[in-house]
């Protein structure tokens, strides 16, 4: 029986502060993964950029945790004093947050689990321009 694609959807927000005149977040990229393409080509890799081949699909097994990079779409943003950068990741696009860029992959069913402890560490890496 053939188990049900595995995706991740990332998104990255700008939350303004109380002294922005911008009344919500802001969206500044997004990126997405299926879990059964997480291959990387060392070559093309950097530590600020997975590179993923997609050219064979390793399953992803129930119970086992594996470490996904998912490649966020070139972006550049500024960050004021008291702005908050928002981190969403989730397996399925927000038809509401995301709309008209969605996709539909058909009904979801089982559960994912997202490890977040000092084994499996988690983060994010932006580059910072320089003054």
């Amino acid at each position: 029986m053939d188990r049900p694609a595995v995706r991740y959807f990332v998104g990255l927000s700008l939350v303004p502060g109380p002294q922005s005149d911008a009344a919500r977040p802001i969206r500044v990229t997004q990126g997405w993964l299926r879990a059964s393409h997480r291959a990387e080509l060392p070559e093309l890799t950097s530590p600020l950029r997975p590179f993923h081949a997609h050219t064979r699909a390793d399953p992803v097994e129930p119970g086992t945790v594996y470490r996904l990079r998912v490649e966020l779409l070139p972006m550049s943003f500024l960050a004021r004093r008291g702005d908050r950068i928002r981190l969403q990741i989730s397996n399925h696009d927000s038809l509401i947050a995301d709309a008209p860029m969605t996709h539909f992959y058909g009904q979801k069913t089982g559960t994912d689990t997202y490890h977040h402890d000092p084994a499996h560490s988690s983060g994010l890496r932006l580059q910072e321009r320089p003054r």
